[in-house]
């Protein structure tokens, strides 16, 4: 079954652009998937394409050529794909060619690893090549297969585009522990000593238990026997290979605030119930408010433009507050706080904290399953909305 993906509609576009395009994001995100259909597209309408997998030894044979012939394999085509385009040997130079030659052929090139891909970027492909990441799935594409168990759905199993193929639940968690060792294995293993492997196996477990939590490095250094600059190293690594969302701190530099500290996020729920092999349904779960405060990240995540970012925001003291999302555009906050049931009446005090703090704010939210509506607070405007309308907060804040 097919999910009709978003991003797809701006990828067409991108097709009558001479820059060459990066799909990047981390595994099964549907990259791979996302050229093929593409190139399905085009080749109904006549126009001539190729697909190489460098993943593959048969295209790994055909890039083991000369450079010349690669040029030449890449120029005679109108719409050239190259998934996981690191992996071929002097691959970004022969890219700058081909642009630089004024061919006409459009390249679309993917990856999973920002840190294998830069060295390829940096030099001989600045100013040639635009990035689009790719993410799971939001709440709108798996509704069209999940309908009214889609919430369920996805705070069980995640949201990566595969999972609409495996039927059975059973089906589904062997495709996530799948994901995660091909991870370590692909992505990770050529960045890692070998002795280090299982204790940066328990770094990503106990990131996972700690979801949405403050993060002490020399607590996780203790607890993982690595040093403190190992672990920082093996977070920017997790962050680099799009495994891991790092969310900073919100101030105002006001004194009471707590200022670059982090909350740290698997990017995707199915990976992290995965590594904790715990797939419960929500209302089962301990770690509900986890759970629902990372569905919302994702949501939040997948709409962001240049302009905009998200932070927490979280005073100092024994009587400190915290609200879980700051959404920032053009430097201006909003709060988001997610509740798994709220009171239209009654807004949660912390959230009423950061509105006295700073009261030119314009709108707050309130994300649960059970409220919809309005108030104001004082000169803002405090919107409740249900867990499928995370994703529109970006337009609310006009409204």
């Amino acid at each position: 079954m097919n999910i009709r993906r978003r991003i797809f509609a701006q990828l067409l576009e991108e097709l009558d652009k001479k820059h060459i395009t990066l799909l990047c994001g981390p595994r099964q995100v549907g990259k791979s998937y996302l050229m093929k259909s593409l190139m399905a597209v085009l080749e109904k309408r006549g126009i001539k394409t190729c697909f190489h997998d460098m993943e593959q030894p048969y295209s790994a044979r055909k890039f083991a050529q000369d450079d010349a012939a690669i040029f030449d394999l890449l120029t005679k085509q109108d719409v050239v794909f190259l998934d996981e385009f690191y992996l071929a040997k002097n691959i970004s130079h022969i890219l700058k060619a081909v642009h630089d030659s004024g061919s006409k052929v459009k390249i679309f090139i993917s990856g999973s690893s920002s840190l294998q891909m830069h060295t390829h970027l940096k030099e001989s492909m600045a100013g040639r090549f635009r990035s689009i990441k790719i993410y799971p799935s939001v709440f709108s594409e798996f509704e069209q297969v999940y309908g009214n168990k889609t919430m369920e759905t996805m705070t069980r199993f995640g949201s990566l585009p595969g999972l609409v193929w495996e039927k059975s639940e059973n089906d589904k968690q062997s495709l996530l522990e799948n994901i995660t060792q091909t991870y370590v294995a692909k992505d990770i293993k050529s960045f890692i000593k070998e002795e280090n492997i299982t204790a940066f196996n328990h770094l990503i477990y106990l990131l996972a238990e700690r979801q949405g939590n403050l993060i002490n490095v020399v607590d996780l250094a203790d607890e993982t026997r690595l040093s403190a600059p190992t672990i920082q190293k093996y977070l920017t690594l997790l962050q680099e290979t799009y495994a891991l969302i790092s969310v900073p701190s919100y101030s105002a530099n006001m004194g009471n605030e707590l200022k670059k500290s982090h909350k740290y996020y698997l990017y995707d729920i199915g990976v992290r119930n995965s590594l904790l092999r715990d797939f419960k349904p929500l209302e089962m779960r301990t770690d509900k408010g986890a759970l629902l405060e990372t569905f919302v990240l994702h949501e939040l995540e997948c709409n962001l433009k240049p302009n905009q970012e998200i932070r927490f925001w979280r005073t100092k003291g024994e009587e400190s507050n915290e609200v879980d999302f700051i959404f920032i555009e053009d430097r201006q906050p909003y709060p988001i706080e997610v509740k798994s049931q709220a009171d239209l009446n009654s807004p949660p005090k912390r959230l009423i904290s950061f509105l006295k703090k700073y009261p030119t704010t314009k709108n707050a939210f309130i994300v649960s399953s059970n409220e919809k509506g309005k108030t104001i607070y004082r000169n803002t405007s405090i919107r409740w909305l249900p867990f499928e309308q995370a994703g529109d907060i970006p337009q609310l804040i006009y409204q």
